[in-house]
């Protein structure tokens, strides 16, 4: 079911958030706001849907140990690793703020918004010429999945065109299965 609030106050950014049984809609009520928290619950549901999904973009999750064999230099790795860890601290104070693309060696790093505990940080890796419908679903696989899902219906010919191959899983794994 929906709920609606006027504001999360832990998160006075946040538009909307799934959990347990319902889509709580903050502040302004759209349709493309109502749809992404509709995708949450379908990729929840479904792990090799989303493992599938995830594979498009490329999105590995992470952990400091991964950047170990990912990042042989020590330098190079310590230097990645500060500037994503700043922007996690940043993000705790700004609730807009959702990190940073950091670009080496062919990827994209970025941390993770939603699985990480600050004594076990983790963070994402993903392909640096994957296609994303909107900036917020380049920030994490969860947005990515939510926000293709909106765009299917709120802008299907926009999705189509700027990120065919999501479109026609969308249309295909999501729709169709």
């Amino acid at each position: 079911g929906f709920r609606r609030a006027t504001t999360n106050p832990a998160e006075p950014g946040l538009a909307g958030q799934g959990g347990g049984k319902y889509i709580t809609l903050f502040v302004d009520l759209t349709l493309d706001t109502t749809i992404h928290e509709v995708g949450h619950f379908i990729h929840r549901d479904d792990d090799k849907l989303f493992d599938a999904f995830k594979a498009l973009s490329g999105w590995e999750l992470l952990t400091v140990a991964d950047f170990t064999k990912l990042i042989p230099d020590q330098k190079d790795r310590t230097k990645l690793l500060k500037v994503l860890d700043a922007d996690r601290v940043l993000a705790t104070t700004d609730t807009y703020f959702e990190g940073d693309p950091h670009e080496f060696d062919g990827h994209i790093y970025r941390f993770s918004r939603y699985d990480s505990d600050p004594a076990n940080p983790r963070y994402f890796r993903l392909n640096k010429d994957a296609c994303f419908i909107t900036p917020y679903a380049a920030t994490e696989p969860k947005d990515d999945f939510a926000e293709t899902f909106a765009a299917y219906f709120d802008k299907p010919a926009e999705l189509q065109q700027k990120c065919p191959d999501k479109y026609k899983f969308m249309h295909v794994r999501v729709m169709a299965e």
